[in-house]
């Protein structure tokens, strides 16, 4: 699953501990009966939102089994039960348990079963007020343990078995499910196909696809790779998915392990409640992913495609054996993320990418929670799905490969997925393998960076004497869970006079190390971490003129570590230095990281760098972040800048339009009411105009705007504006007490409305507008709501 998930989405907020006062560690449930094979047959009606079903499970009752078998299913009604001699069984079913008695050998147990408007695991989505053509369609969501609302299963990701599989839909309709597709056909007003998914594969990864869909498939490939998007929405399909044979090849080639599964689809459909979901064979996409030409100047599908992609491999062919071990899944599949973006885009902007990841975990452990990646300490699964899970996880894997260098670590990750292939693992069988293939002992490695917590905070001074470099390395972390020093290769590079350069590194054990290099007489400057190979916080001291040479660095990391260091001695000289690559560095990123420097240090100097910054930037990416560093100054020149950009048209993406409106918003100049409102009505990709509008009238803290929020998040608007709008709601009213208790009633309604993505951001509104009135309500959510995100959001 992504890392565009709701949950990380909404993971700002106060530091607390992870785990819910009083949760127990969560376990997986034991099993009474092992199932090798699930005949299942679906009939689902996408206008009725009905469905019905039958699966035969081949079962054989395992060692400690007393006679009666056990199976995960919930919402529906069994019609029968029966062995393989078709005679009934008895049998129990309540409290999401089916109980069938009598199982005393291998046999095979048939169950059917009705079903009408599932609350979880399958999805009927079709007309609405703000959509009144979008079709009627029924697609599938099982992770992480809700494929047991559609089918009887062992809803566990360790628990895997090979499946035939028979859906029935209306004529016209699409339809699609995992493995092989072995037969299709419309007859009688009927449109049936055929799957076998011979490979074991556990519950949450069945899917099941009924729309109405336009299908492309990849030229010249000899596996079958197809992408399927909704009728009517096909010019933006190959803008997404075209580079998907080359990732395959290339991931292939890095995994030296061949994609795993007989074809691959991807199907996008409406309203989907994930950015994507890996299942085998078949991913399913959020529609945000057919992006337009001018979003794509900014929005890049590859990061999710290449996510999906991943898991193919690592979390389908290799699966997580319980949620604990989630980190197996989702940090190789984010890390594969920046593997493409170095085959495609080479190591600068791979780089780049790995920075982005660390800075997003970053946020969260030092602003909502630190924990260990492995624990047990949930209530539900999809609580481990957060920025730990998989932008630390990605870092973690990046450090190990820089630990291990780049040929052991690519041999290890084959010897890894040979060995479990098509199994289940333990964090334990990953370390185990590695250890194996490189002869490493890397106990110390995983005692720190997986079953510990944090990571190093280090603060790095250089100094050069006597031809002697001295390199002092203090660690600074802190917390109960997190290695007070931790164990890690630390690559210095001295760059000498005559543009040579002599690589070291430096093996960091203890809490406070220092080194000494000889460096002879000729040293021009002195790189640390290049090209950031290790997971870490770095505050660098050093003589102010290597800090800038390393300001224009190769690496993009190295060069805003010298910015901000630059920054801090405080002298005029560094600081113009800084100012001066804010528009002549030659990375792109770069010039927006120093934009938000500048808009932190927040003087006139460094608003008119800024205003001119603006006028001249050329990436709409960066022009956004200047644009989000001007909207920091409560001053009318900040105003007056945006302002005229705004109106000035001709804006190259929706995103750049967005921040705009959000900018001028939080400058509070009195002309930014009147300057925001008529853009309400700009329609763009993903509504993110209307949300960056909607963002900047709260953010005016004006009480005049709250009706016009209100009416935004309405019934009549879309999923991704009401969205927005409930934000906005607790924006505003958590700055402007008048407004508190008006914004807390519409967001205590909107938890009651329909759409999944409108209730999450509502929740999170009320959390931040703090008012006593809004108790009630989210204590109800939380003890009572069907799904486990909105009780964790709750």
């Amino acid at each position: 699953m992504t890392e565009t998930s709701l949950l990380r989405l909404l993971s700002a907020g106060s530091s607390r501990r992870f785990a819910e006062p009083g949760v127990k560690p969560n376990y997986a449930s034991s099993r009474t009966v092992r199932i090798s094979h699930i005949d299942l047959s679906l009939v689902i009606e996408p206008v009725a939102h009905t469905f019905t079903g039958q699966a035969t499970l081949h079962v054989e009752p395992l060692l400690l089994h007393r006679g009666t078998a056990t199976f995960d299913l919930d919402e529906v009604v069994v019609d029968s039960v029966v062995n393989g001699a078709g005679e009934a069984m008895d049998f129990h079913h309540a409290n999401g348990v089916l109980e069938v008695d009598r199982v005393e050998g291998p046999t095979k147990i048939t169950v059917a079963w009705h079903g009408e408007n599932p609350t979880r695991g399958l999805y009927f989505t079709g007309p609405k007020a703000s959509a009144p053509d979008r079709q009627h369609m029924a697609w599938t969501q099982c992770q992480d343990e809700d494929a047991h609302y559609i089918f009887p299963c062992f809803d566990a990701p360790g628990v895997k078995c090979s499946y035939s599989i028979r859906l029935e839909a209306p004529a016209g309709y699409t339809l699609l499910s995992n493995g092989q597709s072995v037969a299709s056909k419309e007859e009688q007003g009927r449109a049936v196909a055929f799957f076998e998914q011979r490979e074991p594969m556990p519950a949450y990864l069945f899917t099941a696809v009924v729309a109405k869909l336009t299908t492309f498939e990849a030229e010249n490939s000899a596996l079958s790779i197809r992408y399927l998007v909704p009728e009517g929405e096909e010019a933006n399909a190959m803008r997404s998915f075209g580079k998907t044979p080359q990732m395959i090849a290339a991931f292939s080639e890095k995994t030296g392990i061949d994609y795993p599964w007989p074809r691959y689809d991807q199907v996008v459909v409406h309203d989907f409640i994930f950015g994507g979901m890996e299942n085998t064979a078949c991913t399913s996409m959020t529609d945000v992913l057919l992006v337009d030409e001018k979003a794509a100047l900014e929005y890049d599908p590859d990061g999710l495609v290449s996510h999906e992609l991943a898991h193919q491999w690592f979390g389908d062919y290799v699966t997580c054996a319980d949620w604990s071990q989630a980190w197996l899944n989702e940090a190789w599949a984010t890390f594969m993320e920046t593997v493409w973006w170095q085959h495609d885009r080479g190591q600068t902007e791979a780089v780049w990418y790995h920075y982005l990841q660390a800075k997003s975990y970053l946020e969260e452990d030092g602003g909502r929670y630190r924990r260990p990646m492995v624990s047990y300490m949930f209530r539900e699964p999809l609580d481990v799905f957060d920025r730990h899970l998989y932008e630390k996880g990605s870092c973690i894997m990046s450090t190990l490969r820089h630990e291990l260098g780049e040929e052991a670590f690519w041999a290890a990750t084959k010897h890894y997925l040979q060995q479990n292939a098509y199994g289940s693992v333990y964090t334990r069988d990953f370390q185990r393998a590695f250890e194996e293939s490189t002869g490493r002992n890397l106990g110390r490695f995983f005692e720190q960076w997986i079953y510990g917590a944090g990571h190093p905070e280090l603060a790095v001074t250089l100094s050069e004497s006597d031809g002697m470099l001295t390199i002092k390395v203090a660690q600074k972390q802190k917390g109960d869970q997190t290695a007070k020093a931790f164990a890690f290769n630390f690559n210095i590079s001295i760059i000498n006079k005559d543009k040579t350069e002599v690589c070291h590194i430096l093996k960091v054990t203890d809490r406070n190390h220092t080194f000494a290099v000889p460096a002879g007489e000729a040293v021009s400057h002195v790189r640390v971490d290049p090209f950031f190979k290790f997971l870490s916080t770095m505050a660098i001291s050093a003589p102010r003129e290597w800090l800038l040479q390393t300001l224009h660095d190769p690496c993009p990391v190295l060069s805003v570590r010298s910015a901000r260091a630059l920054i801090k001695t405080g002298a005029q000289s560094a600081i113009d230095a800084v100012v001066e690559a804010l528009q002549s560095h030659d990375f792109h990123a770069v010039r927006g990281e120093i934009a938000g420097m500048l808009a932190k240090r927040g003087g006139a100097a460094e608003l008119k760098a800024l205003i001119a910054a603006l006028n001249t930037e050329k990436d709409p990416r960066i022009a956004r972040t200047i644009v989000t560093a001007l909207g920091k100054f409560r001053e009318t020149a900040a105003a007056d800048a945006l302002i005229a950009k705004l109106e000035a048209g001709n804006l190259p993406t929706p995103h750049l339009h967005s921040a705009l409106l959000a900018a001028i918003g939080a400058t509070r100049d009195a002309r930014a009411v009147d300057v925001i409102t008529p853009h309400l009505s700009v329609d763009s990709w993903a509504d993110i105009v209307r949300k960056g509008a909607l963002s900047g009238l709260a953010a005016t803290r004006d009480p005049v705007v709250l009706d016009k929020i209100i009416e935004y998040s309405g019934l009549a608007q879309s999923e991704r504006t009401r969205a927005s709008a409930a934000a906005a709601l607790g924006a505003l009213g958590d700055k402007v007490p008048e407004t508190r208790t008006t914004a807390a009633e519409r967001l205590m309604q909107m938890v009651k409305e329909p759409g999944f993505r409108e209730q999450l951001f509502a929740i999170r509104a009320m959390g931040q507008l703090k008012s006593p009135i809004t108790l009630t309500t989210l204590r109800d959510l939380h003890a009572g709501s069907g799904d486990g995100r909105v009780r964790r959001v709750a």
